[in-house]
């Protein structure tokens, strides 16, 4: 439980700084034109202004909903993300990706990728540049919180997975395959599931490049830039 609570720690240090960062850089960065659905946010919540300066407030998801929004795309995320979560609502944009009251995991959303996940890497956010996405390793973690932090051009993996499911098609009425119609039953369809995401992963190692050993060394790195 103190490993938990350090994580927290750690995450509400982090969002603070970054506020203070993004606030210095200049005047009216954390201005954007936000909706009535985002008024909590707002940090003069009388301001007839359309852009508004936002503010952290604490975040209303719980772990409970992390863990739910995850499990419906076959996911576990490591703790590390689950405080990343639950500590505050923010708009702060990619690499941190958005998170505000009105949309939850707005920045993770954005930058999902069903291939990445099925070879055991979960993409939260897109590099500044929207060029690249960034991902843990989920299959490379001696624990919960060192999990390494990598990404990858989003055109080079959009070329691996449609290189392979073009291969797919190509395969769908060979009739060589090991599976016949009448033999393709639930460990022949895992199997195949099984090679098509391992193809994937070896690829995309192929091609990755590591940002960071853990989830607080990448952050970390982001308030020093």
């Amino acid at each position: 439980m103190e490993e938990v609570k350090n994580s927290r720690d750690f995450m509400r240090n982090f969002f603070e700084r970054m506020y203070e960062k993004e606030a210095a850089s200049f005047e009216g960065a954390l201005k954007l034109p936000l909706e009535e659905k985002d008024k909590a946010m707002w940090l003069d919540p009388d301001s007839k202004d359309e852009w508004k300066q936002w503010k952290l407030i604490e975040s209303t998801v719980s772990e409970k909903d992390v863990l739910s929004m995850f499990s419906e795309i076959g996911c576990t995320p490591p703790e590390c993300l689950i405080a990343y979560f639950t500590v505050y609502h923010h708009y702060f944009d990619d690499p941190v990706g958005r998170h505000p009251v009105s949309k939850p995991f707005a920045g993770l959303k954005n930058a999902w990728n069903p291939a990445l996940v099925k070879a055991g890497f979960l993409p939260f956010a897109w590099d500044e540049e929207h060029s690249l996405i960034l991902f843990i390793d989920l299959e490379n973690m001696p624990d919960q919180y060192s999990c390494p932090v990598c990404q990858i051009d989003h055109e080079i993996l959009f070329d691996i997975t449609d290189e392979l499911y073009e291969e797919d098609d190509d395969d769908e009425y060979d009739d060589d395959t090991d599976c016949d119609d009448d033999e393709l039953d639930d460990d022949c369809e895992q199997a195949m599931e099984q090679a098509e995401a391992d193809c994937i992963r070896l690829a995309v190692i192929d091609n990755m490049e590591e940002l960071a050993p853990d989830f607080f060394t990448f952050l970390n790195n982001m308030l020093e830039e």
